[in-house]
């Protein structure tokens, strides 16, 4: 006989295929219209709340980073190790995870502040400073008006006062008594009502570690969108993408790179230089930055052609 046939998923299996109108949202309108609000202010926050608490860090400006706290903040540093020198003494770190060994007692405003201050002179006049928002959420999901609470990087880098380089990252645990309305953010007051520093991780060295040569080698990275240069302007989640293949047939490989500002071509030459034939190649400037692209000779008649998911080009 046939074989039976298998039993129907159990109603809580989370295996089991959904059932009812696919397509129908998953959501409630109120549920996503909840959400929406809190992803534009989070996305808010990391363009225009936290910038100028990184700029008034990087100036030194204390009365700025005091006016964000509220009276009766209070936050909770790590103490730090020595340096550990990495062999041959390229690299020095040192690095401090929060638990009962390394939390200090709990300071007010002014001392936080202050502490902020000790860690951005360690390093010389313009240092790059800069908030990385990795989660933020209302503490009561039904009032987004309330207290906030965020998990939040704060990344220093460049020359160091002492000489050398010097990078350090702080973990913060951030509480919120409100998240400020998209307009105020810049300019908000007493918004801020504790921080705990959860992982502090600091790096030293002599001399740079890497160096750019794109420039030098035919590549100027100034032609690309790079959200992490950009200050108050458009991010992208997709900028772009790099595809390796040999376009002229020459027996070296080549780069194709699409980008928001528009699409590079770049001819490998004797050396390990390369050269700008964006322009002689007769590449569409409209090329999407996202999508992918296959380079070969589709057609078989001895010339490569590019693939993309909008053109065809050969």
């Amino acid at each position: 006989g046939e074989p039976a046939a298998p039993p129907p998923p159990a109603a809580d299996d989370p295996l089991a295929p959904p059932s009812g109108d696919l397509d129908q949202p998953v959501l409630a309108q109120a549920e996503r219209e909840r959400l929406a609000e809190i992803e534009h202010h989070v996305l808010s926050l990391g363009q225009k709340g936290l910038p100028p608490l990184a700029r008034a860090l990087r100036d030194r400006d204390t009365e700025r980073l005091l006016a964000a706290l509220t009276p009766g903040f209070r936050a909770q540093m790590l103490s730090l190790p020595g340096f550990h020198e990495a062999s041959g003494g390229t690299v020095r770190t040192r690095r401090s995870v929060r638990d009962d060994a390394t939390v200090e007692p709990p300071i007010g405003a002014e001392a936080f502040v202050a502490a902020l201050v000790a860690v951005r002179d360690a390093f010389g006049a313009e240092p790059s400073i800069g908030f990385a928002t990795r989660t933020c959420a209302p503490v009561d999901d039904a009032s987004p008006t309330g207290p906030w609470r965020c998990a939040l990087r704060l990344q220093l880098g460049g020359a160091a006062a002492s000489g050398g380089l010097r990078e350090t990252s702080l973990e913060l645990e951030v509480d919120l008594v409100r998240m400020p309305e998209v307009d105020e953010m810049p300019v908000a007051t007493a918004w801020i009502a504790g921080v705990r520093v959860r992982d502090v991780l600091e790096v030293a060295s002599d001399a740079p570690l890497m160096a750019e040569v794109g420039v030098a080698r035919g590549v100027d990275r100034a032609h690309f969108h790079d959200n992490w240069e950009t200050d108050g302007g458009s991010l992208y989640a997709m900028c772009g993408g790099l595809y390796v293949a040999d376009v002229d047939d020459d027996g070296r490989n080549d780069l194709l790179a699409l980008d928001v500002n528009g699409p590079r071509l770049y001819l490998a030459e004797p050396g390990g230089g390369f050269r700008d034939a964006t322009r002689d190649s007769r590449l569409p400037s409209m090329l999407p930055p996202a999508g992918a692209v296959a380079i070969g000779d589709r057609e078989g008649e001895g010339r490569v052609d590019m693939v993309n998911w909008q053109r065809l080009e050969g």
